[in-house]
């Protein structure tokens, strides 16, 4: 293993290292076995054996001692059953970790050392995760909940017109209602975030050869190609892929849905707003000119 170290000088002392997050630790082989047998010294043993006690009468025949002949579990063999237990039980559960920081060795309150938690969270891994997170999917929607979220993004997600590609025959007859809407869903959010994207770069004035590096196909340069594309490449474009039970997004993919969906939450909100301060005008107005023409009358 590359984190397991033995240096000439260490051997001689029948010693080794290992690399942790923390740096490296030594351990000696000394004595080894001996403090993994995990049994009481014979004198001990032998002692609670020539004792009255009751207790300790009911208790005698549990107790292990050196030179005793009944097999027994070492402490390294007892940590390692205890280990698949704890791995069952964290498979069959979802759990969360609290990762804890130390913010300054002083221990003092309201004083944060930002090197110090740097640190920290580079050596427990968690600067490291976060990176190939970013590099991946990092955001995974159950279908139902994609669907719940963004459904204002294609409205129209009960038909194929304008959501699917027009030279692929990509609704399957087995697919259910729910699945078909989904595809369309995910078909339509694709192309819209190729159509933003592709616009920035061509006010970025991006030269055409270049591909964005997190694609594994080239960006098509026009509406056209982007639609000749199966559907699974032209998710692979804009940075999203279909599974069996979550769509999972890029950072960047995932960035320019959430600003396509706040800017339709945005423009539904001016709308409705502003249908309410007309209909409350012209009531308004209808009253006035009702009070007039009582008053004239």
């Amino acid at each position: 293993s590359n984190r397991f170290h033995v240096r000439a000088a260490q051997r001689v002392r029948n010693k080794f290292a290992v690399e942790h997050y923390a740096g490296y630790v030594e351990y000696s082989t000394e004595n080894w076995l001996e403090k993994n047998k995990d049994q009481l010294p014979a004198a001990s043993a032998e002692l609670l054996e020539s004792s009255n006690f009751e207790l300790l009468g009911q208790i005698r025949r549990y107790v292990r001692s050196e030179g005793a002949k009944i097999a027994m579990k070492s402490l390294g063999k007892q940590f390692s059953e205890s280990l698949k237990v704890l791995r069952v039980r964290i498979d069959a559960t979802m759990p969360h970790y609290v990762r804890c920081l130390k913010p300054n060795d002083a221990l003092e309150p309201d004083n944060f050392d930002p090197r110090n938690i740097v640190e920290q969270l580079r050596y427990c891994g968690v600067l490291e995760a976060v990176r190939v997170s970013r590099a991946g999917y990092p955001t995974r929607y159950p279908h139902e909940v994609f669907i719940t979220r963004y459904y204002m993004i294609c409205p129209n997600r009960f038909t194929d017109t304008d959501n699917l590609s027009p030279y692929h025959n990509e609704i399957s007859s087995n697919l259910t209602e729910d699945q078909k809407q989904l595809k369309r869903l995910v078909s339509r959010v694709a192309t819209e975030v190729w159509k933003i994207e592709h616009e920035f770069f061509q006010h970025a004035a991006r030269p055409a050869e270049q591909s964005d590096n997190r694609h594994a196909l080239a960006r098509p340069e026009s509406l056209d190609e982007f639609l000749r594309l199966d559907f699974s490449s032209r998710c692979a474009v804009a940075g999203l892929q279909l599974g069996k039970t979550k769509v999972f997004l890029r950072r960047e993919a995932f960035e320019t849905i959430e600003s396509i969906r706040n800017e339709k939450f945005g423009r539904n909100v001016t709308k409705i707003s502003k249908t309410w301060r007309r209909y409350a005008a012209e009531e308004h107005l209808k009253r006035s000119i009702q009070a007039i023409i009582t008053i004239q009358c």
